[in-house]
């Protein structure tokens, strides 16, 4: 069954997570720390205030993203060329076209399907429109990056970083996740943005109540 709303906090939330744990270096930071070393001028991180988030969109769980950014003092612009025009998100948010957010946002945050039309969306070239020093987010839907150009990329630092929750295989197996090896400020976790207690609980009341109305026709 179709649950849109259930999860929609919870997946932003772990966006969210995500961006704060690539900008402070936290994994590698506890990591390193774990080991017994001490490595303080390594893991020198960037603020999130004042820096410009660009959600590739902006509804349900996108427009929840959006709301959390602009209460850490983040600029916040976004692209959604499906979403309506006066819709709520548009009076506090900056309406860009998608290779204009890529170039100038410190952070990038997908929270759009996976189709016909987003499919590799986020190719090779797309990819080369962001800076060298900002971050890409992807707790949507595999296949929407170009995994392997994205990759190479960070390998080349021609990206600061990466946190990918989703994939192109999934489960993603050790043959595939050897494109990955070796590149720093690359975060990766096994598509659970949207799994949480809470959310399970609220996905579990919608299945019944939806059973429970079909049962009563």
């Amino acid at each position: 069954m179709n649950t849109p709303f259930g999860n929609m906090i919870t997946t932003a939330e772990h966006a969210i997570a995500m961006m704060f744990a690539v900008a402070r270096q936290i994994p590698e930071a506890n990591t390193s720390t774990q080991a017994g070393k001490w490595e303080k001028s390594r893991f020198m991180g960037v603020e999130l205030t004042n820096k410009t988030v660009g959600v590739i969109g902006a509804g349900n769980i996108g427009g929840v993203f959006c709301e959390r950014a602009r209460s850490l003092k983040m600029k916040v612009v976004a692209y959604d060329p499906y979403l309506d025009k006066n819709n709520d998100v548009w009076k506090e948010t900056k309406n860009l076209e998608l290779e204009n957010l890529l170039t100038i946002s410190d952070i990038i945050s997908l929270h759009i399907p996976l189709n016909k039309e987003t499919s590799n969306l986020i190719d090779e070239k797309k990819l080369r429109l962001i800076k060298d020093s900002s971050v890409i987010i992807n707790t949507a839907r595999g296949g929407i990056i170009d995994e392997n150009a994205l990759a190479q990329l960070l390998k080349e630092d021609k990206i600061g970083g990466a946190a990918l929750d989703v994939f192109n295989e999934e489960p993603l197996k050790k043959e595939h996740a050897k494109k990955f090896k070796g590149i720093d400020n690359l975060i990766l976790t096994p598509h659970i943005g949207g799994v949480t207690k809470e959310s399970n609980e609220r996905v579990s009341q919608m299945i019944a109540k939806k059973i429970d109305m079909h049962l009563s026709k």
